[in-house]
């Protein structure tokens, strides 16, 4: 266990004494089980992670059992611990890593703080979470920052994605008015005369961002052919200290092929092309990372494994789906259900040519549960066409609509597996008013 007051973790100052069991059971309390006599321990040396011995716990019964250090922390507001372990485990059941808190006078407030738990599998499985004790009531956070040159949650078979942007530009000189600075911006392009410059000598307006007083202020572009340099840059040097499998580049295949005026880097529109399509294929083959962007194209196939928006029609979103992309609808707009989930007019044109090639996601502002009166219908739309379903949340509505969460993905994830690397064959209407439709896919699915 690490703490941090603001600064970096001191992950090398393990705050549990005997942590990693070199000496034996010191320090730590005897093994409890709620049945008495179905437990016991022993040290492995050849279990083993970083030390020359792990602890083995054998438990033959059906109910819960604990293993705690006898180690008491005293905890102001606004401190934070880092815990994590490896764990291997072998049978039924699972084990879980957390913290017991307690009040001023020891009463017990959670058994199990921060629990990150894991069941079998076949290697050791590290575990860890942040611990942040609030004023009132203590927060956690799922950690997956590099250890040991590694992310810890990519062992547990989850694709890591980082989000990133290589157009939007925004003048440094407008930080101060901003209510927030985005981190992926590449506005060293301001100070290093790369932004993209139109036929009439002006920089190319981008998205637009807020200011403090409730103005927009537009972004600069960066010009498509000094993009790859600016990936290389800051993809080689984070994936160095932060290994994610994937990564999503927001605008790319979304925005149009463009000219620069530029005399220091002009550019026609197959150029742009060219040097859009460089920029995604630097991401997937040069970092070896699956590859994502914005709405597709079909320039792009050969590039990206998945593309962000390819299953919403843009102009049948929700108002602002770009901005206000958490928002929930309750109140389903006309031209949403007519066009965008409505199942007279939709055909699968693209799933039938690029089904096996690249997998199509909702749009982020367009998401499974973001008309929840929809919701049943978008799970249809991606059985159909044997595309995966896309989800955004917070843990308060995760925990209220759980079991609705988990409908889904037991509707969708199997056809997805079984068709996802299959060519749709065939689309078709079997009843006249287009209410029952059929696909049918290369390896017999239908």
């Amino acid at each position: 266990m690490a703490q941090d007051n603001g600064k970096d973790v001191a992950v090398d100052k393990n705050l549990i004494a005997n942590g990693d069991f070199e000496k034996g059971s010191e320090g730590w309390l005897a093994l409890w089980t709620r049945n008495p006599g179905t437990g016991k321990t022993a040290f492995d040396t050849r279990e083993k992670h970083s030390s020359t011995q792990s602890m083995r716990i054998e438990h033959t019964g059906d109910k819960d059992w604990s293993l705690s250090h006898a180690e008491q922390l005293n905890v102001v507001p606004g401190d934070i611990f880092a815990l994590s372990g490896w764990v291997r485990l072998q049978g039924k059941g699972n084990a879980s890593l957390g913290v017991i808190t307690r009040d001023a006078d020891g009463k017990v407030l959670d058994w199990n703080h921060g629990g990150k738990s894991t069941r079998e599998t076949k290697d050791r499985r590290t575990s860890r979470s942040w611990v942040q004790q609030s004023a009132d009531s203590p927060l956690v956070v799922l950690d997956v920052v590099a250890k040991d040159g590694g992310l810890e949650i990519n062992g547990m078979g989850i694709l890591t994605s980082r989000y990133d942007i290589f157009q939007d530009t925004m003048n440094p000189e407008n930080f101060p008015k901003l209510r927030w600075i985005h981190p992926d911006w590449t506005s060293e392009a301001w100070a290093k005369d790369d932004l993209m410059i139109g036929k009439d000598g002006e920089w190319v307006r981008g998205w637009e961002v807020e200011t403090k007083d409730g103005k927009m202020i537009p972004c600069g572009t960066l010009c498509d052919r000094q993009a790859v340099s600016y990936a290389r840059k800051r993809i080689t040097a984070e994936l160095a200290k932060s290994p994610f499998r994937c990564r999503f580049i927001d605008t790319t295949t979304a925005s149009p092929w463009r000219e620069c005026y530029h005399p220091k880097h002009p550019m026609t529109r197959t150029e742009s092309k060219h040097y859009k399509m460089e920029l995604l294929r630097y991401v997937n083959e040069g970092c070896g990372l699956v590859c994502g962007s914005e709405t597709g194209h079909d320039a792009a196939v050969p590039y990206v494994h998945y593309f962000e928006g390819m299953l919403s029609l843009g102009p049948y979103r929700v108002p602002d789906s770009g901005r206000e992309m958490s928002r929930i609808w309750n109140n389903v707009p006309e031209q949403v259900a007519k066009f965008q989930i409505g199942h007279v007019y939709r055909i699968p044109l693209w799933e039938l040519v690029y089904h096996d090639c690249v997998v199509s996601h909702w749009y982020w502002g367009d998401y499974n549960n973001k008309l929840p009166k929809l919701w049943d219908s978008r799970d249809l739309w991606n059985t159909l066409y044997g595309t995966s379903p896309m989800f955004m949340f917070n843990r308060k509505s995760f925990e209220a609509d759980k079991d609705r969460f988990v409908k889904s993905y037991n509707i969708i994830a199997p056809v997805a597996r079984a068709t996802g690397y299959s060519e749709m064959l065939s689309h078709e209407w079997v009843t006249a008013d287009h209410a029952v439709q059929q696909t049918r896919f290369e390896n017999g699915a239908e």
